[in-house]
């Protein structure tokens, strides 16, 4: 498993981050300055509103490291 999975989720930033074994999801509700962690069922809501492509959420959201925080280690 690799490769992050990018959603716009009504304007909430969030994220799949897939390691080697175990992905972890992360969104940034609105006027938060880190990611939050988010549970599975919220992965469904997300894929409601699409699936973005690296370069169209970073796009819409800002670079990952440099725009938005990078994703507290887990």
């Amino acid at each position: 498993m690799s490769g992050n999975l990018y959603f716009n989720w009504d304007g909430v930033p969030s994220v799949v981050v897939r390691g080697e074994k175990l992905a972890s999801l992360w969104y940034m509700p609105s006027g938060a300055e880190s990611w939050e962690p988010a549970d599975a069922l919220l992965l469904a809501e997300w894929a409601k509103g699409g699936k973005l492509s690296k370069p169209d959420f970073e796009k819409e959201f800002g670079v990952i490291g440099k725009d938005l925080p990078e994703f507290p280690n887990t």
